[in-house]
């Protein structure tokens, strides 16, 4: 759960804990495996992950398995809602231990919650749309995919207000502040609706891998309200997902005229 300890991690495993989500949501839509092994094998994946102290990566597996479930049909509302119950109860776990280890005082939940609200103020009233899209761009160009700066969005961040050695969550509105203005929220929140909204009318009539994807997409989504989509790997699979779901339209469009 210590940042600083991240830089030690195994690349190989790292990556394939951020694959885990996606090919078990895929799975779960597709399969026809029972709900107890399912909730198993979800355990035992969260489990592997939480490893890594990345608590992000747990909420999406276990999230986008519950979404996977409730659209496949696979669970009613009520077993809904008690998973969600207790994916909250894990959440809540985890920041509290986390808070443990490393021995931090106050309120996890309440505190997590005044920082990422208090850097979102700064930003609205230093930053706003004054970068023109370098945060943006800095998703691709800190993996050296494209000219930029080398250091990723979520340091650029924490180095524009002062804070060093850490990143910084600027909810899912703080990084398009940063980079378009209060104006640009308008054009980059109205695509993607746009693309959801597609990827939910696909995802409940062909089910399987494009409910999958959008299980992952839905669950990203109400993670970055808090951390921004500012990932690379995220960003790859809402391309992925994108491309699923445009896949999906062309499919119906020819299995229409035949």
């Amino acid at each position: 759960f210590d940042p600083t300890s991240r830089k030690f991690l195994s690349v190989i495993y790292t990556a394939f804990s951020h694959t885990l989500p996606l090919g078990w949501a895929i799975v779960v839509s597709s399969s026809k495996l029972s709900n107890k092994k399912i909730f198993l094998y979800s355990g035992v994946f969260a489990s592997l992950v939480v490893l890594l102290g990345y608590r992000t990566q747990v909420v999406v597996l276990l999230l986008s398995t519950i979404f996977a479930m409730y659209y496949s049909e696979k669970i009613k509302n009520k077993l809904m809602i008690y998973s969600l119950i207790g994916l909250a109860l894990v959440v809540f776990g985890l920041s509290f231990l986390r808070h443990f280890i490393l021995n931090i005082g106050g309120n996890p939940i309440l505190s997590r919650i005044d920082l990422t609200m208090s850097i979102f103020d700064l930003i609205v009233k230093n930053f706003n749309g004054n970068f023109q899209g370098v945060i943006h761009n800095a998703i691709f160009s800190s993996y050296g995919l494209i000219d930029g700066p080398k250091y990723g969005p979520r340091t650029l961040i924490a180095n524009s207000i002062g804070v060093t050695g850490v990143t910084i969550t600027p909810t899912i509105f703080g990084a398009v502040l940063m980079d378009f203005g209060t104006l640009g929220l308008v054009p980059y929140f109205g695509i993607f609706g746009l693309l959801m909204g597609l990827s939910n009318e696909v995802s409940k009539k062909l089910k399987g891998l494009y409910l999958g994807f959008y299980s992952i997409m839905v669950s990203y989504l109400i993670v970055g309200i808090e951390t921004g989509i500012l990932d690379f790997d995220v960003v790859v699979m809402y391309f992925l997902g994108v491309i699923s779901t445009f896949y999906g339209i062309f499919r119906g469009i020819l299995n229409a005229k035949k």
